[in-house]
């Protein structure tokens, strides 16, 4: 649509003026109070040649993405579908940030801008292409707002999200208040929103350590480019993680402190030559944890830990996990005394703990509260899939652990460098916080999940230790500022190839969410769904839990492929027919599903055309929807 890229622009502006809040704390030399009249043109230009570059890259990207078409994605996804002005676009827009960075010549408002626009162009390119809202699994999340829209309330009877809805309740009055009750109509912008969002907070946390801008900007690109995860989408998840960075940053700010007494002897103990010189030695990038040169006052703390309380019971209404990283992160340091008041490192626990209790044998039946008190096992846990590993896919796997292991890998050696030079307290502090979420595998996978949702909470600590490898209290040497560079290009080539390449997996087709929309209206209960593959988006709307009621009314015909040489008719009828509490059932072809079947081998081509053929000459079977693109047959039992 014509207006599509209004919202864009509207997202870098904002987000440009917010990051306005981490200025820099040395501004750069060429930034002095000269009066613009006494610049020489060439000055002028110099300053004027970087908002070229950026219009230029923003303009081509835009360019681009009106020429990217998604209707014949193969499996490596939207590589080769965009155009070569869009990895220049990028590329531009990505050598503004890394430049700027490296020789920190460009005022924070160009920076900024920059950055936003990096953040844009990479995590919103793939849901602007898209006819529809990417990724089959956001329409489970779609269905549950619409439900809690439509009815006013919650119902834990139906499943998990109904026990955890905060952020559905939040979705469904945001979408009543801005007049889209409808979330298919907005939720495509959640990946590129929340991604902002997190950039802004994970700036504003740099600069809680550090007055460093040359770092402070440094973490974000490193935070930007090695989230591969792409868990922004449209879910309780990217809302959870996104108040999780708030509260941090709060408690970070406000609430910091000296360590209690056995503490600090350890440090002095622990501490490297260097600190041990200098006792007293402050952070090499300005005053230490706990000797901040603001002080706050009392009504400003109990803001903050009010603030903090608020966010952690969000939290906890919205999604299973977050609240347990919250408490491995930051309950150490209330307890060590490097925030205060300790008792508040007690909330954090009894929150999660009081909500848990009444949903505990929910959880236990259902999903068992441990997977197997087995890290290894647990840290590589991969579900069984029916879909088999296309060659694109097996290469990105190879894309995303080279990625991760650069990230950690550096950041290890970031840490120690931070230590070596004098600062034990804060590498420490940085340092668990990133690792302090590998703790729940121990005792769980989360469905296979648990590895990525570590990295994701670990990486923007991990991202400052990446950005301590390279940039001391002196700013970048020449090597360090060549190493750095090259780095994060690396980082940032490895992320376009592992991110943008399952897209033909992560697509919905536009037919496939109208259809499902109509059909979603007319549901009833002891209705069933048979679909050509899992990715039609059954579960859209507010009647969403009538195919809930039990497992067999919703299913696939991939899957009943696996049972049997041949689907037919009379075979689908003999299918239903052994469940006697089904009222009727509808039977969607998609020309988006087909191809995608065919293409992996579940049915031979030109296999369910027979099908679909033999059904429309099947008397007890009638078609009561055509798109054109998907056709709904129902058989009446």
């Amino acid at each position: 649509q014509w207006w599509y890229p209004l919202p864009v622009a509207v997202c870098v502006l904002v987000v440009a003026s917010v990051s306005l809040i981490v200025p820099a704390a040395s501004a750069p030399v060429h930034v002095a109070a000269t009066p613009r009249s006494a610049l020489s043109p060439s000055r002028r230009l110099a300053r004027l040649w970087p908002w070229g570059v950026l219009v230029g890259a923003i303009t081509l990207w835009l360019i681009s993405l009106a020429r990217t078409s998604t209707d014949d994605l193969g499996q490596w996804g939207l590589l080769p579908e965009f155009p070569a002005t869009w990895y220049i676009g990028v590329a531009l827009a990505a050598v503004l940030c890394i430049g700027s960075v490296v020789r920190f010549q460009f005022p924070t408002g160009l920076m900024s801008a920059s950055v936003a626009s990096l953040v844009v162009m990479l995590y919103g390119s793939a849901g602007l292409v898209e006819e529809a809202p990417r990724l089959p699994w956001i329409y489970k999340h779609i269905a549950v707002t619409s439900y809690i829209d439509a009815n006013g309330a919650v119902d834990p009877q139906i499943d998990l999200y109904n026990r955890w809805p905060g952020f559905f309740s939040t979705s469904a009055f945001l979408g009543q208040a801005i007049g889209y009750p409808n979330p298919v109509d907005y939720a495509a912008w959640a990946e590129v929103g929340f991604a902002l969002i997190g950039v802004v907070l994970v700036l504003a946390i740099a600069r809680v350590f550090s007055r460093n801008s040359q770092w402070v900007w440094t973490v974000a690109l490193v935070f930007i480019v090695g989230n591969w995860v792409g868990q922004n989408y449209y879910s309780p998840q990217a809302f959870a993680f996104t108040l999780y960075l708030a509260m941090c940053l709060i408690a970070m700010t406000v609430l910091q402190a000296k360590p209690i007494a056995p503490v600090a002897w350890l440090e002095k103990v622990l501490g490297s030559p260097r600190s041990r010189r200098e006792s007293s030695a402050p952070s090499i990038f300005g005053p230490g944890w706990g000797s901040r040169d603001v002080v706050y006052s009392r009504g400003v703390r109990v803001s903050a830990i009010a603030a903090i309380l608020v966010l952690d019971f969000v939290i906890v209404a919205s999604h299973q996990l977050t609240p347990y990283f919250a408490i491995l992160t930051l309950l150490p340091l209330f307890v060590l005394g490097y925030l205060r008041p300790w008792w508040l490192g007690l909330s954090l626990v009894a929150i999660p703990v009081l909500y848990l209790l009444p949903n505990f044998d929910y959880i236990q039946n259902e999903f068992g509260l441990f997977s197997d008190i087995d890290p290894l096992a647990n840290a590589t846990y991969t579900p069984e899939s029916v879909f088999p590993l296309s060659e694109a896919s097996e290469l990105q796997s190879y894309g995303v652990r080279i990625l991760v292991g650069l990230v950690v890998g550096l950041a290890a050696a970031g840490f120690l460098r931070r230590y070596w030079r004098g600062d034990l307290r804060t590498a420490a502090i940085v340092a668990w916080v990133a690792v302090a979420p590998m703790l729940t595998l121990v005792v769980q996978t989360y469905g296979g999940e648990g590895r990525f949702r570590v990295y994701l909470f670990g990486l923007p600590w991990f991202a400052m230790g990446v950005a301590w490898l390279f940039v001391s209290a002196s700013g970048l040497t020449r090597r360090a500022a060549v190493w750095l560079g090259a780095t994060i290009t690396g980082l940032a080539v490895l992320f376009v190839g592992v991110y943008f390449q399952p897209e033909q997996e992560n697509q919905v087709a536009a037919a496939d969410v109208a259809a499902a929309q109509w059909l979603d209206k007319r549901l009833e209960t002891n209705d069933a769904l048979l679909q050509v593959t899992f990715t039609f988006p059954g579960l859209i709307g507010a009647n969403y839990p009538v195919l809930l009621a039990d497992p067999g009314q919703s299913g696939s015909l991939s899957e009943f492929r696996q049972w049997t040489a041949r689907v037919t008719p009379e075979g689908i009828k003999e299918f239903v027919y052994g469940a006697a509490y089904l009222n009727q059932v509808f039977v969607v072809f998609s020309d988006a599903q087909q191809e995608r079947a065919e293409e992996r081998g579940f049915f031979e081509e030109g296999e369910l055309d027979v099908l679909e053929e033999d059904i429309i000459r099947d008397n007890e079977f009638r078609e009561i929807y055509n798109s054109g693109e998907v056709r709904i047959y129902e058989l009446q039992l």
